[in-house]
């Protein structure tokens, strides 16, 4: 990527990278470097997937509180519930309610 001087290619989400993606120049910050720069933060991961995501999330906060257990919807993807697994952590599912307003 060569917008801003990035010196990566960024995660594509599923797109085909383009050629000048690839051959983007070295100089400059990192892509990280240059989130952290704009964002004003001292550092961030950069993921491939939402789940990778969740579990990086769900291990530093299991660290953080050492707790054992998660609520999570009981109608959710699969793989947050291996996400929560991944992180050490048990899930417990929590029904939920929907209203109706009239």
């Amino acid at each position: 990527m060569t917008r801003g001087g990035i010196r990566e290619v960024a995660p594509s989400a599923g797109l085909a990278p383009r050629a000048r993606d690839l051959l983007a120049t070295f100089d400059g910050p990192t892509l990280e470097q240059a989130i952290c720069q704009e964002l004003g933060l001292p550092d961030i991961e950069i993921v491939g997937s939402g789940t990778a995501a969740i579990v990086i999330a769900l291990t530093y906060l299991r660290r953080q509180s050492h707790r054992s257990k998660v609520v999570i919807p009981a109608h959710t993807c699969p793989l947050v519930v291996s996400a929560a697994a991944a992180a050490g952590l048990k899930s417990v599912p929590c029904d939920t309610v929907e209203w109706y307003w009239p």
